[in-house]
């Protein structure tokens, strides 16, 4: 117990020594620092894993951050004139407290959904279990293509925290937080609380589309579109200023292409944004009173040098998948042969009934995204409006802005639609599998992105003392200012009250959650040489809602037994039943009934109870022993 804390202290310790320098390094606004570190260390440890060195990777940024961390306390006490990075201000504690308050439920929470224990969990339990990438051996994880961006951070973060799935969802929302945090950094005037108000208030508003994938899982869905954020935030801040910027944008970019085989296209909406901005900041900059105007080659080409460096981890893992992974199975292979035949692999019908359900489905107006579109482009519009009215001043920046947001959203949907035309299995195509999550996640950049965008207008339109704050008489009077911050706050905590409240909700289920049952079953095995457990596993349990009979059942046993080999029934037939049993190693009964309690008395003599029995066999007579 004694180690685990230090080395939890000792973790905490090597992200603030390697915060610390950044952020002297850079000279930047800290909140993009946490962020930096997290990406740098997850990029770090990702390469470690490519390199077949993953536990060496982390034993080198854990010990690289403590001789930071020892520098800096060196530094502090011994210069005169060195201070902490960080100076707590009400930005801070207020998004300090907000952090504490969600995070804080984190730990004792457990995996819900389903690709928890298909992929994500079940990878990083792998990785911590034997220390490496998974292989094309592994037989826990179907699909291995998938790119190991924030598992090498759940790694790391779990390497010394624990081997917990509420270590793994701490780490994750440790990592949402810290994007988040980074795009407060886009408010210029930082002495001006209205705009962290207005700002914050505005992004709590994308809690609205993360319904299906809460905090409280390891899905990336809604991760990805922070990050993206958070690169917009950076372009925006310092789009004149390339030493500051490009260091940060280089490990949000090369995180950002490995969350994802997705990440690619919003590193590309990423690139248009910095392509759009950066040249209007630069023909925008005035002449300096000494030395001569930066030229635009000057910041276009190391930013196209960085945007290079950048695709390095997602090279790396296309690399990986082709040598080390060679043979595996995609879900989303297309086959270009079929294709350029008319030969997708779907009938006419079955391509004619995807467009029209799609269709159908991205223009209703009872789904999120569609609803989260609408709402979104009529916000900006009165706002616009509003914006006209009172400072007497053109919005085309602001029209133009949403309007290629807006193009954005169509070309991701056209993407959509084309996964699932031509790359999506019929079965799962024929029913949009995944589209809430998908939709959601571009919505939840698009809906950012607008927010961003009131929050520069507002920022552009206010007049500013010298030493940075607002000037009051922009709202007649100071009281009015002050209502606005307070009325931007209570929108802030009244909508992360409604999303704290559904998450404690959803916690709440697991007391008679499939997952919860299981584990009081068989428990949680991390095996000690990390080999998967071999043993034939049949389970028997009741058949509610349909859970026994789906993957979802085998995916959440596999994740529990570190075994790949599971199979569930929820009924026994007599006449059949040592023969199926025969081809089994062994029983697990999850949730005992009658029928099969008197089968299993009758037959084998045992109670049948909830837990395990080992399936022995003697020539052609089976035994059951309990264990």
């Amino acid at each position: 117990m004694l180690l685990s804390i230090l080395k939890t202290l000792g973790l905490c310790l090597s992200f603030a020594g390697w915060m610390y320098w950044f952020k002297r390094w850079l000279r930047v606004d800290f909140c993009f620092v946490p962020a930096a570190v997290f990406s740098a260390a997850s990029v770090a440890v990702y390469f470690g894993g490519i390199l077949f060195r993953l536990e060496h990777a982390a034993w080198l940024v854990y010990a690289g951050g403590l001789a930071a961390f020892a520098a800096a306390a060196a530094f502090i006490s011994l210069a005169r004139r060195a201070r902490p990075a960080v100076h707590l201000g009400l930005r801070e504690i207020c998004f300090g407290i907000g952090c504490a308050v969600f995070l804080s439920i984190l730990p004792g929470a457990h995996f819900q959904h389903y690709d928890n224990f298909s992929h994500w969990g079940i990878v990083v339990k792998l990785m911590l279990s034997t220390n490496a990438f998974p292989t094309a051996q592994s037989g826990l994880i179907d699909f291995l293509n998938y790119p190991l961006g924030t598992s090498s951070f759940l790694y790391y973060v779990c390497y010394y925290a624990g081997r917990r799935e509420g270590t793994m969802l701490l780490a994750q929302g440790i990592l949402i937080f810290a994007f988040f945090y980074a795009v407060l950094g886009a408010v210029r005037h930082t002495r001006c609380f209205l705009l962290y108000a207005l700002l914050g208030a505005g992004l709590s508003l994308l809690s609205f589309f993360n319904i299906t994938i809460r905090i409280n899982n390891l899905l990336v869905d809604f991760l990805l579109p922070v990050i993206a954020l958070a690169c917009w935030a950076v372009i925006r801040r310092y789009p004149t200023d390339p030493e500051k910027m490009l260091p940060l944008l280089l490990p949000y970019q090369a995180l950002l292409l490995i969350v994802k085989s997705t990440g690619a296209i919003y590193v590309a909406f990423v690139t248009l944004a910095f392509l759009f901005r950066v040249p209007q900041a630069m023909r925008q900059l005035p002449e300096p009173c000494h030395g001569k105007k930066p030229r635009m080659w000057e910041v276009l080409l190391p930013s196209a040098l960085t945007l290079l460096l950048s695709f390095s981890s997602w090279a790396a893992w296309q690399y990986h998948t082709k040598t080390a992974l060679a043979g595996t199975v995609n879900k989303f292979d297309t086959n270009l042969v079929e294709v350029g035949a008319a030969g997708t692999g779907k009938t006419a019908e079955q391509l004619q009934a995807i467009l029209q359900l799609f269709l159908r489905t991205s223009v209703d107006l009872s789904t999120r995204p569609a609803l989260g579109f609408v709402l979104m482009n009529l916000l900006a519009l009165a706002c616009g409006i509003g914006f006209c009215f009172r400072w007497k001043r053109s919005q085309k920046k602001l029209v133009g802005h949403v309007l290629l947001l807006d193009a954005m959203v169509v070309l991701y949907y056209a993407g959509i639609l084309l996964l699932y035309l031509f790359s999506m299995p019929a079965d799962e195509a024929l029913v949009l599998a995944g589209f809430d999550r998908y939709a959601c996640s571009i919505i939840v950049l698009f809906a950012g992105g607008v927010v961003l965008q009131l929050e520069e207008q507002i920022e552009d339109s206010l007049q500013y003392t010298p030493d940075g704050t607002v000037k009051y008489a922009e709202f007649q009077e100071k009281t009015l200012y002050q209502r606005c911050v307070m009325l931007g706050l209570a929108l802030l905590f009244g909508i992360l009250t409604s999303e704290y409240n559904g998450t404690l909700y959803t916690q709440r289920q697991e007391t008679n959650d499939l997952t919860r049952i299981m584990q009081d079953v068989v428990g949680d095995r991390w095996p000690a040489d990390g080999r998967e457990d071999t043993t034939r596993y049949l389970f028997y349990g009741s058949d509610y809602a349909g859970r026994m009979t789906s993957y979802y059942f085998q995916y959440v046993a596999r994740y529990y037994l570190y075994a790949p080999n599971v199979d569930a029934v929820c009924s026994f037939y007599e006449d059949n039943l040592e023969n199926l049993l025969s081809q089994y190693d062994c029983l697990v009964v999850v949730e005992p009934d009658r029928a099969e309690q008197r089968m299993l008395q009758k037959h084998f003599g045992v109670d049948g109870s909830a837990g395990f029995y080992r399936i022995e066999k003697s020539g052609t007579l089976l035994r059951l022993k309990a264990e």
